[in-house]
């Protein structure tokens, strides 16, 4: 059996995340049953992956994630050094940032990247957050001020901009091997269709989730990961494909 973590370096854990007035949940026979913060920890340090969603009218969605990063970044250095070593480092994955700003996140965290300033004063321009991303980069601030005071790797999850233009504009078709290889999915596209047609959960994903961006967009032209800045003749078709490989594309480059 593995060396458990000292059930006071769990407590201390929660108590740097500030999650000491947090309710988790875990779900048992399709129950919600209430368990302790630090139980929670203990668990998620040896997750491979941790997905943190966010209410987008909820500003502080962005404090409780940064405060479960600092607890998990703790609760890791405590582990026994056979467990610690396993696996891959801890670090953060960010949806709104395009995977061609990765060096300007890297310059970030290693403090090159104006050290003196407020994060998101200093990423701001550089990351050129209010051209890709339709919510201000001040709500994510204790993310970014958290990974950079503990040095924790920042990485850009978002689907280069050129190949969201690509498919956005000529659809899957418009992609070479070179930019399947980019985006992590070098199956191409044959395997990404067969994700689609397996069950109902990209069917309930578009209705319930994609038709609605796309809808924003057409009246707004300002709907989460559009690039194009334009409807053309096969925009919905094209929209829910760059959606498909945006999301695809993530998930390959969180997992890697």
């Amino acid at each position: 059996a593995k060396p458990p973590i000292d059930p006071s370096m769990l407590d201390v854990a929660v108590q740097l995340g500030d999650l000491r007035l947090s309710r988790p949940y875990e779900v048992r026979s399709q129950m919600l049953v209430p368990t302790p913060p630090q139980t929670v920890v203990g668990r998620l340090v040896d997750a491979g992956t941790v997905w943190l969603g966010e209410d987008r009218d909820l500003t502080s969605d962005a404090q409780i994630s940064a405060g479960i990063v600092a607890a998990l970044a703790l609760a890791k250095n405590a582990q026994a050094p056979s467990e610690r070593n396993k696996g891959a480092p801890l670090a953060v994955g960010l949806e709104a940032v395009r995977a061609e700003y990765q060096p300007t996140l890297d310059d970030f965290v290693m403090g090159k990247l104006n050290p003196k300033q407020e994060a998101t004063q200093a990423l701001k321009g550089p990351l050129d957050w209010d051209r890709h991303w339709p919510y201000p980069i001040e709500r994510y601030a204790p993310v970014f001020e958290v990974c950079r005071a503990l040095g924790l790797p920042l990485v850009a999850l978002g689907t280069n901009a050129k190949d969201l233009k690509t498919v956005e504009a000529s659809g899957l078709a418009g992609l070479d091997d070179k930019a399947w290889a980019r985006l992590s999915l070098p199956e191409g596209p044959d395997a990404l269709a067969d994700r689609v047609k397996i069950g109902t959960t990209f069917a309930s994903y578009a209705r319930e989730v994609l038709q609605p961006d796309y809808e924003r967009f057409v009246s707004t032209t300002a709907a989460p990961f559009f690039e194009a800045g334009e409807a053309g003749p096969n925009a919905r078709q094209n929209f829910f494909c760059a959606r498909l490989v945006t999301d695809a594309s993530m998930a390959a480059r969180a997992a890697a």
